[in-house]
């Protein structure tokens, strides 16, 4: 099912607001406000989820770094 304009962006806003906390920091203190972000329980918009992975937040990262000049 195809998402629609409006929930594509409080996706996006979502994984921003994540990447945002993360994407400037140093590989330890990157790391340490990951496992902080990881022990918090969140609203995902559109999902049933209330975690995220490891994984899922370095490869928001890597695909923001991906697509700008950082």
């Amino acid at each position: 099912m195809r998402r629609s304009y409006e929930e594509r962006k409080n996706k996006k806003a979502f994984r921003m607001n994540i990447v945002g906390r993360i994407k400037d920091l140093n590989p330890p203190a990157r790391a340490r406000v990951i496992e902080e972000i990881l022990a918090q329980k969140h609203t995902l918009p559109y999902s049933i989820k209330d975690e995220l992975s490891k994984a899922t937040i370095y490869r928001w990262l890597r695909q923001f770094r991906q697509h700008t000049d950082a």
